[in-house]
């Protein structure tokens, strides 16, 4: 436990830039939403174009990654884009990333740089979720 420990801080300090957008992100949508709006889109493409999420959009989560991608190039940052990244975070963390740190432990797996990847690409998931959710709170009516 205390590998995944060290594992988990490492990623999270990896990761720190990431979520500091996401945070400034958030402040902007209570000063300025339409600019928030941006940075947020801005935020979703950098996350779906990146290394990380090559096993996300090639294994088994191919059907919810293409549902945010198709949300976000409609420009439709709503509930059904809400509930779509929602259900990539859940398809994501059931079947890919739980199985990748099962062989981590039981030392089948080798490798932390995928676990590292993938954990990685968790924690931008739920730093976008938790940035629209707050966007949305205080988006104008």
């Amino acid at each position: 436990m205390k590998s995944v420990g060290g594992l988990l801080e490492k990623i999270s300090e990896r990761n720190r830039p990431f979520l500091n957008r996401c945070s400034e992100t958030k402040y902007l949508a209570v000063s300025d939403p339409a600019r928030a709006t941006d940075e947020y889109r801005d935020l979703v493409r950098q996350f779906l174009s990146s290394k990380s999420v090559e096993q996300v959009k090639d294994g088994s989560c191919r059907e919810e990654y293409a549902e945010v991608l198709s949300a976000l190039e409609a420009g439709q940052l709503d509930s059904h884009f809400l509930a779509s990244l929602s259900s990539l975070r859940g398809v994501f963390l059931d079947s890919v990333l739980r199985p990748a740190v099962r062989e981590y432990l039981e030392g089948s797996s080798r490798s932390t740089s995928k676990v590292e990847e993938l954990y990685d690409s968790a924690v931008k998931i739920s730093g976008l979720i938790e940035t629209m959710k707050f966007i949305r709170r205080v988006r104008p009516a």
